[in-house]
C-alpha cells in the first residue's frame, strides 16, 4: 500500500492507524517537517520501528542571468533502491 499525505500531522496520523513497510519522507513536508515526524515517532512505541528514508530533493543552481534553477538529484531507480536497502537492513 503506498499512501501520500501532504503534511506532517497527516503522515503520523496515517502512520499510526495502518502498517507500513517503510515511510518515505521529504525533509521540507508541511507542518512538521519530515525529520519533525522522525522526531515524533522516536518517542512512540506504535511507530518507532518502521523503517524512514528522509529525503531532500531540491538542489538549487543558480544561471548567469540570475534565475534560480531547482532540480531532483535522485532518480526513481535511485529512490527504489535506497528504498528497498533499508527495508532489508530492518528485515535482515
Amino acid at each position: 500500500m503506498v499512501t501520500e499525505s501532504g503534511d506532517g500531522l497527516t503522515c503520523l496520523e496515517h502512520l499510526r492507524t495502518n502498517k507500513f513497510a517503510v515511510l518515505v519522507t521529504e525533509i521540507n513536508l508541511h507542518w512538521g517537517q519530515g525529520d519533525g515526524v522522525i522526531e515524533v515517532m522516536t518517542d512512540d512505541k506504535a511507530i518507532e520501528t518502521i523503517p524512514t528514508v528522509l529525503l531532500d530533493f531540491l538542489q538549487v543552481s543558480f544561471s548567469d542571468d540570475g534565475a534560480v534553477h531547482l532540480s531532483n538529484p535522485l532518480s526513481s531507480e535511485e529512490l527504489v533502491r535506497v528504498v528497498d536497502q533499508r527495508v532489508a537492513r530492518v528485515q535482515g
